[in-house]
């Protein structure tokens, strides 16, 4: 995968495309990293995870999404895997109750609406932000941390 998908919107003409975006950076996800899906409903955050997680946990298993629960765990053979989302979180405090602390030490967070957890959740590691253009064709443009960038530029996954 090459940086010239990163700070830049790439149109999503298909989920095949979106697929073929996250199939890149899947082999780049390590323990302690922190995915941010942001952008609005029906956008493909959810959509996203859902192939992410059945990638790294290898086999196509039911991936509902978190929004009521608000919380998710699967196993994967490295890490165990969280899936957040916040939408329906009322204050930065809940995310204790859900069990953030526990998930910082140890896996990989994938957060949905991380916006709602305010200034308690770490800088990302990557956030997948999605948008819509005219005529309701979505856009999802990659924005990585500086580990990201050099992992990435360096292949070292």
């Amino acid at each position: 995968m090459s940086s010239i998908f990163f700070n830049h919107p790439i149109e999503l003409e298909s989920l095949a495309t979106l697929e073929a975006i996250l199939e890149g950076i899947i082999p780049f996800i390590k323990n302690k990293d922190i995915l941010l899906f942001e952008g609005p409903l029906g956008a493909g955050k959810t959509t996203s995870a859902r192939f992410i997680i059945q990638a790294l946990v290898g086999e196509k298993i039911d991936v509902p999404s978190p929004t009521f629960n608000l919380v998710h765990t699967y196993e994967t053979r490295d890490f165990p895997l969280w899936h957040f989302d916040l939408y329906r979180l009322k204050n930065e405090e809940e995310l204790f109750d859900i069990g953030i602390e526990e998930a910082l030490s140890d896996g990989v967070l994938m957060i949905e609406w991380p916006e709602k957890g305010g200034q308690i959740l770490p800088l990302s590691t990557l956030k997948l932000q999605f948008h819509f253009g005219e005529n309701d064709t979505r856009f999802l443009t990659l924005i990585p941390s500086r580990e990201w960038q050099e992992r990435i530029k360096n292949d070292t996954h």
